[in-house]
């Protein structure tokens, strides 16, 4: 696809408007360490718990001009593309799915994004899902607007920095993502046993013992050791991270 297909999409709105916003851990954190006060109270209600594995994030942004893949903070590659940045080897790795995507995706004024975790590799804690070196790739959240080139031009910088982190996204519920994967033939982030998250550092450290082991290992080599959990409530209005690292920092007798 050449560079003047693509006239009518400003990048750096686009790249702005489809980033994830930013996940905050469960407790506090200040200076590295979690403190006893809450970013958010859950309640009592049950929780969507997934795995939370340690890749790098990336995403497919599906439009009427094609497709473009980008990481967590920039777009890397568009299609078409010969020459493209090729960090963490995300866009060989979701370049494939996206070629064999977009078509049935596609939609006039419309665009669709879809978040991965990458992961594997050589990238982080790579040892815990493999042994040889291979890259997988899960899809944990999506939404879908139309009319999008309007909302574009109406919004500056700034202003779709602050819907996107203000989670104005009209995302998709847990059981249309399951429906979607399915359709489209990919694997979503682990879903996990749901949970009622414990107030205290002490309580929310020993609960994530439930939550050792991944699920997402690419062979059987892989050590399989969870990086963590997320949580989010049933309309994602909050969504918190909680770390085993984390909390055996912050905790005498943390999960181990």
């Amino acid at each position: 696809m050449e560079d003047n297909d693509k006239k009518n999409i400003d990048l750096a709105k686009l790249n702005t408007a489809t980033k994830y916003p930013s996940i905050k851990t469960y407790h506090v954190m200040e200076e590295g360490k979690l403190k006893e006060e809450r970013n958010f109270d859950f309640g009592s209600d049950p929780l969507i718990v997934t795995e939370k594995i340690d890749g790098t994030n990336a995403r497919v942004v599906i439009t009427s001009d094609g497709w473009f893949i980008g990481g967590r903070n920039e777009l890397l590659g568009y299609q078409g593309d010969v020459l493209y940045n090729n960090e963490n080897k995300v866009v060989d790795t979701l370049r494939e799915w996206a070629e064999n995507n977009t078509d049935r995706l596609i939609e006039p004024n419309s665009v669709i994004v879809c978040y991965f975790e990458v992961y594997g590799g050589r990238i982080n804690a790579h040892k815990q899902y493999t042994s040889v070196g291979n890259v997988g790739f899960r899809i944990f959240d999506a939404w879908r607007m139309r009319n999008f080139p309007g909302f574009l031009a109406s919004k500056t910088e700034s202003q779709l920095s602050l819907w996107r982190d203000n989670n104005q996204q009209r995302w998709m519920t847990s059981d249309q993502l399951d429906a979607f994967a399915f359709e489209y033939n990919l694997k979503r982030v682990p879903l996990l046993s749901p949970c009622v998250l414990p107030a205290s550092l002490e309580g929310a450290s020993n609960l994530l013992n439930n939550y050792k082991v991944s699920l997402a290992a690419l062979d059987e080599g892989g050590l399989r050791h969870s990086e963590g959990i997320v949580v989010r409530n049933e309309d994602r209005s909050k969504i918190a991270k909680l770390r085993f690292y984390d909390y055996q920092k912050a905790t005498k007798n943390g999960a181990k």
